[in-house]
């Protein structure tokens, strides 16, 4: 008689125990949808699409306000650092023999947006290379792929940044990304050998190659 006083205690505070999580889990749902919903019900419906400095989408993100909060506190100080690239650039001194040092301290904070391209390119050696191979990029794009491989380049392209405003499905953006990766492609083994695969999971393929489209263009 005990026992079974016993169990159905237990199962009592078991029952309890489960509305309350499910309860408190409720009420969590309900508090984070309030924070990222409009006041607006007609906002609330189609939410006017917001993004960060970057281009991506702050609509379902959960750090949107501390995200913009930071941006707003850093602007002061982005401000400050593309006046001393600008400075740099009316003296000449943004090559590596005329003053390296000062070059390597300014890119070691960061190199601004409008800058960045263009640095990366003279830094890297790529301004040179791409002026002797220019027309390898677009002879390689065109050249057709293997089903299977082009079927995993079009999955990736989709899932690399899918928040952001200039990887949205048949942009501009996507089809850089593709042409990309179609390029790489030719110009790994796979060029030489057929066994090889594209390494989909591998994230210096599509997830690189897409924020070197964002920082230094579609055609370079």
């Amino acid at each position: 008689m005990d026992d079974q006083s016993g169990e159905g205690t237990q199962h009592k505070f078991v029952d309890r125990l489960r509305s309350g999580l499910f309860t408190l889990s409720k009420r969590m749902i309900q508090r984070n949808l309030s924070r990222i919903q409009s006041n607006n019900p007609a906002e609330s419906v189609t939410p006017r699409q917001t993004y960060d400095n970057y281009g991506f989408s702050l609509n379902d993100n959960v750090f949107a306000r501390g995200i913009i909060a930071y941006e707003d506190e850093f602007n002061e100080k982005r401000e400050r650092r593309l006046k001393r690239w600008e400075n740099m650039k009316s003296k000449n001194e943004w090559t590596t023999s005329t003053n390296p040092f000062a070059l390597k301290v300014l890119i070691r904070k960061g190199i601004p947006d409008e800058y960045r391209a263009k640095m990366w390119f003279q830094l890297s050696g790529a301004d040179q290379l791409g002026a002797q191979i220019s027309d390898l990029y677009p002879r390689l794009v065109s050249q057709p792929l293997a089903p299977e491989i082009a079927q995993q380049i079009e999955m990736d392209i989709y899932r690399t940044f899918p928040t952001h405003r200039n990887y949205k499905r048949h942009s501009a953006g996507t089809q850089s990304l593709k042409n990309v990766l179609t390029f790489c492609q030719f110009c790994s083994f796979g060029w030489l050998h057929s066994e090889f695969q594209f390494p989909c999971c591998d994230i210096p393929w599509n997830h690189g190659r897409g924020v070197g489209i964002l920082d230094i263009g579609t055609n370079d």
